[in-house]
């Protein structure tokens, strides 16, 4: 039974504007307490002060409204409570929680679904006996059976069954309408078996004598009715041994979409009576069959009848808006996918310097001090750093007195006139002056010259002062002032589409204001990777000098490519990727 109620309270709320909540809840078995029957949203916590006010329509027997209250977004809640009763006792209440900012009149939705709990209330006499004779139990009885189920198939078995008791027949079956013939989807008591194909074949036939003429339709026919076509229910009858048979349209949205076909063995028309009921439950059961069967059928079954109906209703007279809007559409379409536009592309761009020298260490030795920082302008010739010379100092005197100590043994054999010391000392003399002459060099050396004007890009040399260095290690890296080039990280998508001469504009990250115009010179042949892309490096130069820059500014540059389609431009990507991956699964 909670079942049958959850799925009331769901079809009641959704259809039901306004509503942000509601409960269903009931006494328990030994009438004391109360146990929630049902919620919606399903799983989700109710405004607050719900359950209190279904206590208190309980307690009170009358329906119990209360307002204002606040929601979790702080808007204004019209709370109401209705008691549900079975056989004139109360046995429970539904309470509900509507927005009074969605519903354009809240006192009108909570009544709505006032009203609605009486068909709880006839279900439940249904249920317990107290009506069974009631036309409205039989038919809130038909579709709480519909409800209860899921998917379609059993839900339509269901309604089968509940027919064959509900009308007295011997046989009800169930046909919804698919590619243009019906098509039989259960028949009563068939307990999994499939029934025999030709009954299936004349009552799918009597199902389309119905359906053709959407009308319910008698046989036989009863006395005092207006002639119809009966061939396909005469020969149902004749063929199966059948008093009387009858089928009734099942429509929604004006729309017949299935038939409801009931069978009577015994002598025992279809009067009047029962005609009416079936037009009540065929109305009331009609829509929700029809939603759980589109709901079951799959995507591409329900994308193609939706376009079905949309072209039916562009080819209707008098949709003049539709039909111009859909006009325009192409138009605009068209001129997206075939008028070319001026393209860009767009890359991460950097402003390098044009040359970049790097000053290295000349020997082994220690920091000893550093004149400049990077951002520093230095002009050609300044000392910007220099290394610890107390050792190449010591070396120079050691040579210079190898140097002295040579020349006096040198005087000496000149005066004995001892040829081969003369020889002897006057190699170790050209070989002391040249260790001599190596020694100043890396003295001079040590001071670090700048080799032409520029600006120091890298390298705080003044938080390593008294370091040790070694030789080769890069110490400082400058580039010349006002010659600058700019190095773009075009995708590898793109750079089919990038080429020499392009033109282009960067604008930098410290001036976004003012773009500067700059051509592409070079494309690196080699990718690189970083932040989760390949890319290559296209270099371009500035077309006009211009002053406050400085290497390692950062911004965004914008080329101009081969005029394209604006469409094709946009879809290009996913095209991309899709042929990438067809490729990769079937080759």
């Amino acid at each position: 039974m909670h079942a049958l109620i959850q799925s009331w309270l769901d079809i009641q709320c959704t259809m039901t504007s306004g509503v942000t909540s509601a409960l269903v809840m009931m006494l328990a078995p030994n009438g004391r307490g109360l146990v929630q029957a049902a919620a919606w949203p399903r799983g989700k916590r109710g405004a607050p002060g719900l359950t209190a006010l279904a206590e208190l329509a309980i307690r009170d027997e009358k329906v119990t409204r209360h307002e204002p209250a606040n929601d979790s977004e702080a808007q204004p809640l019209h709370l109401v409570s209705q008691p549900i009763r079975r056989n004139g006792r109360i046995v429970g209440a539904l309470a509900a929680a509507v927005r009074a900012d969605k519903a354009r009149l809240p006192q009108h939705a909570a009544d709505k679904l006032v009203q609605g709990a009486a068909w709880i209330e006839a279900l439940l006499d249904a249920r317990s006996g107290g009506a069974a004779a009631d036309p409205a139990a039989q038919v809130l009885d038909c579709l709480a059976a519909v409800l209860a189920q899921e998917p379609f198939a059993r839900a339509a078995a269901a309604l089968a069954n509940d027919l064959t008791r509900v009308a007295r027949c011997d046989r009800a079956a169930i046909g919804i309408l698919e590619k243009g013939h019906i098509r039989i989807k259960a028949v009563s008591h068939a307990g999994g078996t499939r029934p025999d194909q030709r009954l299936l074949r004349h009552l799918a036939g009597a199902m389309e004598e119905s359906m053709e003429q959407a009308a319910l339709l008698v046989y036989p026919r009863p006395e005092g009715e207006r002639p119809r076509i009966l061939h396909a229910h005469r020969a149902l009858a004749r063929k199966h041994h059948n008093a009387s048979v009858c089928s009734v349209p099942l429509a929604r949205d004006g729309r017949v979409f299935g038939v409801m076909t009931l069978e009577r063995i015994e002598p025992t028309p279809f009067l009047p009576d029962d005609t009416a009921v079936l037009e009540h439950i065929a109305a009331l059961v009609g829509p929700v069959l029809r939603l759980q069967h589109d709901r079951d059928r799959p995507l591409r079954q329900r994308l193609a009848e939706r376009f079905a109906r949309f072209a039916e209703r562009l080819r209707k007279p008098g949709s003049v808006g539709l039909k111009a809007g859909l006009a325009a559409g192409a138009l605009i379409l068209a001129g997206l996918a075939l008028v070319p536009v001026e393209t860009h592309l767009a890359a991460p761009a950097r402003l390098e310097g044009s040359v970049q020298r790097s000053l290295v260490a000349p020997t082994e030795g220690y920091l000893k001090e550093a004149t400049v920082r990077p951002g520093d302008a230095v002009q050609a010739g300044q000392v910007l750093a220099e290394l610890a010379g107390e050792d190449l100092g010591l070396q120079r005197q050691k040579w210079e007195s190898d140097i002295a100590q040579a020349e006096n043994a040198f005087g000496e054999a000149l005066a004995r006139h001892d040829r081969a010391q003369i020889a002897i000392h006057s190699q170790r003399i050209a070989e002391a002056r040249s260790q001599l002459g190596l020694t100043e060099q890396q003295l001079e050396r040590a001071q670090i010259r700048a080799p032409f004007d520029g600006v120091i890009i890298k390298g705080d040399l003044r938080q390593s002062l008294g370091a040790p260095v070694k030789r080769g290690e890069v110490l400082l890296t400058l580039a010349p002032s006002g010659e600058h080039r700019v190095v773009l990280e075009v995708d590898e998508r793109d750079i089919a589409a990038t080429a020499p001469g392009q033109r282009g504009w960067l604008m930098l990250a410290a001036s976004p204001g003012a773009p500067l115009a700059i051509h592409v010179n070079r494309i690196t042949p080699v990718a690189a990777s970083g932040d989760g892309r390949n890319y290559f490096e296209v270099e371009a130069r500035l077309a006009e000098h211009v002053p406050g820059l400085r290497p390692g500014m950062n911004g965004v540059a914008r080329i101009r490519v081969a005029d394209q389609a604006l469409l094709p431009r946009w879809t290009d990507w996913l095209a991309s990727r899709l042929r990438l991956a067809m490729w990769r699964w079937l080759g």
